[in-house]
C-alpha cells in the first residue's frame, strides 16, 4: 500500500487542492491522511469524486480535522470518528490485505495532547474487540506536535515530557507499531516543521506508524 500523510494547514486556499492531486497522482497513492483540512461545508463528511473517495470530521467546535483520501476501488468502513476531530479510525482491504488506518491530527496544548492520548487508547481498546482488528496491519500517520526523542527537534518544546510519555507508549504498545523513519530510508528532510517566528526551532512532528516491518 502506498501511504502517505501531510498537515496541509486548510484546503481553502487557491491552488491548493490542484497541488494535493497532482501530488498524489505523481507518488501513485492509495490512500492519504490529510489534517488540518479546515473543509467546513456540508458534505456530511462524504465525498465521492471521479477516482478517490473522502471521509473527513473535524467540523464541530473550531477545529480543522482529519481528512482520509483513499483509491474508489478499495473498500473501507469507519471504525472510530473522534467527535473533537482530532482523530479518525477506518479499515480498509486492498489486494486481500487487512489495515487498520489510524489519522491523528494532536492538540498543540501539552494538557489537550493527553486527552487526545487517553481518548485514541480508549478507542483503540474498544475496536480490539472487532473480528476484523484481527491479523489487520496498523497504519497510524499525522502531526502528532511532539516528538519521542531530543534528536529530532532542536528545541525542548516539542520533546514529549516524561509524565505523557508512559501514556503514548501505552498507545505504540497497543498498536504493536514502530516509527517507519528509521526503516525506510532515502530522506532529504530531516525535520517537518519549520517555526516562522524561531527560524531555529525545527522538528519532526509529522510521523507515520506501521505495525509489520
Amino acid at each position: 500500500m502506498h501511504v502517505s500523510t501531510w498537515n496541509i494547514q486548510g484546503l481553502g486556499q487557491y491552488g491548493k487542492w490542484t497541488r494535493l492531486w497532482r501530488w498524489i497522482i505523481r507518488h501513485q497513492l492509495d490512500l492519504v491522511a490529510i489534517q488540518e483540512h479546515k473543509k467546513h461545508d456540508h458534505a456530511r463528511m462524504l465525498m465521492h469524486i471521479r477516482d478517490f473517495q473522502l471521509r473527513y470530521n473535524g467540523l464541530k467546535n473550531g477545529y480543522s480535522g482529519c481528512l482520509f483520501i483513499i483509491k474508489k476501488d478499495i473498500p473501507y468502513q469507519v471504525l472510530f470518528n473522534d467527535p473533537q476531530g482530532r482523530f479518525l479510525i477506518i479499515h480498509l482491504l486492498l489486494h486481500e490485505v487487512s489495515y487498520i488506518c489510524i489519522n491523528v491530527y494532536a492538540p498543540n496544548s501539552p494538557r489537550e495532547r493527553a486527552k487526545t492520548w487517553e481518548s485514541i487508547l480508549q478507542a483503540v481498546r474498544s475496536c480490539e474487540q472487532l473480528e476484523l482488528w484481527e491479523n489487520a496491519r496498523i497504519v497510524m500517520c499525522g502531526d502528532f506536535n511532539m516528538v519521542e526523542i531530543d534528536v529530532d527537534c532542536t528545541t525542548a518544546p516539542f520533546l514529549i515530557s516524561s509524565q505523557k510519555k508512559w501514556l503514548w507508549n501505552e498507545i505504540l504498545d497497543s498498536l504493536d507499531c514502530k516509527d517507519l523513519w528509521g526503516y525506510i530510508g532515502g530522506h532529504t528532510l530531516r525535520y517537518t516543521f519549520y517555526s516562522r517566528s524561531h527560524r531555529k526551532a525545527m522538528s519532526r512532528l509529522d510521523r507515520c506508524y506501521y505495525s509489520h516491518i
